[in-house]
């Protein structure tokens, strides 16, 4: 059974390198051996044919499901339907518009609505923010006073007490410093940081599950009620939640690398420790 899978992928590779309709080098992966099916790593399109277990040489191939399940494509004026055997030579010589075509318009798409959902978010976190409201937390004065503290002059841990470790504190102490001690400040920098993790969540659901996990994920970050209150008040979630996410992000990408590998390994170690020194509880995750 491995031997015909892999007769299958040579097959599949020797006749196209990249795929014929994203044209990305991902590769492939055999579905089923029995029916002869082969999809693409990267856009999920779902070949078909009798060759891989009656040849070595692959003369015909059907889509048997386009990406995004539509049901055909056109491309330079042929519409590509599914079920339908195409001639190999076909197939490649429309591999370029097709991809162009399937590139563009997917990424597109793709980002157009990340850019709505992270806009949406970014609304709800800054819309505002700077106004005296009833949504109060005690802890949201806390760190901001011991921020205050730093500035003149008092040490964390020797000279006042704070239960967490300081990573909040030395950055809130540059943006202070530079714009102005102003809690609105503040709660802009959790905000801001608040809507990025929208965006390094979704790359991160679209790594390990594909669009539609990527998608699921952000937008429950983006509209989840608590999440939203964290990000508007001077909070430790909000760079944790970022630090740790895009930790992740950068070590799932690590996975796939030779070349670089040790680099983004390092690099995901670092985020990881910014986010331990701004909330010990991120050790946990």
């Amino acid at each position: 059974m491995v031997n015909e899978k892999r007769k299958m992928l040579e097959i599949m590779n020797d006749a196209f390198p990249k795929c014929p309709i994203c044209g990305s080098k991902s590769g492939y992966e055999v579905t089923s051996f029995i029916k002869g099916d082969i999809r693409c790593l990267n856009c999920q399109t779902v070949f078909s044919s009798i060759d891989f277990n009656m040849s070595t040489r692959l003369r015909k191939l059907r889509i048997k499901e386009f990406p995004n399940r539509v049901h055909s494509i056109e491309i330079s004026g042929y519409q590509l339907k599914r079920h339908i055997d195409y001639p190999v030579d076909f197939l490649r010589s429309l591999s370029k518009d097709v991809r162009r075509t399937y590139q563009v318009d997917h990424f597109l798409l793709e980002s157009t609505l990340l850019l709505l959902l992270v806009s949406a978010g970014g609304y709800l976190r800054l819309i505002n923010l700077t106004e005296i409201s009833s949504w109060f937390d005690y802890d949201e004065g806390i760190y901001s006073q011991a921020v205050l503290f730093y500035m003149r002059g008092y040490m964390p841990y020797k000279d006042f007490f704070f239960a967490h470790p300081p990573l909040i504190i030395y950055v809130l102490r540059i943006i202070y410093g530079v714009l102005g001690a102003n809690l609105g400040l503040g709660r802009i920098f959790s905000a801001i940081l608040s809507t990025l993790t929208i965006a390094v969540i979704y790359l991160t659901g679209r790594k390990i599950g594909g669009l539609v996990t990527g998608f699921l994920a952000s937008a429950f970050v983006a509209f989840d009620g608590y999440t939203i209150y964290n990000a508007r008040k001077v909070m430790l979630e909000p760079p944790m939640n970022f630090f740790t996410c895009l930790s992740y992000l950068v070590l799932f990408y690590a996975f796939e690398e030779d070349e670089r590998k040790e680099v983004l390994i390092i690099i995901s170690g670092v985020l990881m420790g910014l986010s331990v020194s701004t909330k010990i509880v991120a050790s946990l995750i």
